[in-house]
């Protein structure tokens, strides 16, 4: 389930809601610490495919924008996610630079009472024959803008 919200004056928030299963759970039926990032990881699509990145069928050339590698993850795990049962992850683009796209991550309850976890990802933009960082084009700029919060258009992260 995804659901495009508008929060002034955090920006554009992306959300998408996952069910935690009990392979998802560690030995003390915690939601392992790993999956917290994959988690992130998949509300990530939703955004991306609103962007027009990640299309799977295109060759590297047809969809340059959708050349990138990951930076960074970082997570901080606030409150244990307990059993299986529904969360909500938020996606939000905090920092666009000049070849680099961080995204923000909130996981919350399904009540959205409780926040589990925040997280940060940033991704860098490469010429997919080099693999070197390589500036957004225009249009992926723009794009991108549209998600960006007043306070983020302000700023860069390169």
């Amino acid at each position: 389930m995804t659901t495009p919200q508008s929060e002034a004056p955090s920006g554009r928030v992306v959300e998408e809601q996952f069910q935690i299963y009990f392979d998802d759970l560690d030995s003390m039926g915690l939601l392992h610490n790993v999956r917290y990032l994959l988690l992130f990881e998949r509300a990530s699509a939703p955004l991306f495919r609103a962007l027009g990145f990640g299309s799977e069928a295109a060759a590297p050339e047809e969809a340059p924008d959708s050349n990138y590698v990951v930076a960074s993850n970082h997570c901080d795990y606030l409150i244990p996610v307990r059993g299986q049962g529904m969360v909500r992850v938020e996606v939000r683009v905090e920092a666009l630079g000049t070849t680099s796209l961080t995204l923000g991550y909130v996981m919350r309850d399904a009540y959205r009472a409780v926040i589990h976890a925040r997280g940060k990802r940033t991704i860098v933009h490469v010429d997919p024959g080099t693999l070197k960082p390589a500036p957004w084009n225009e249009s992926a700029r723009s794009q991108i803008s549209l998600f960006l919060s007043p306070e983020a258009r302000a700023t860069t992260c390169d």
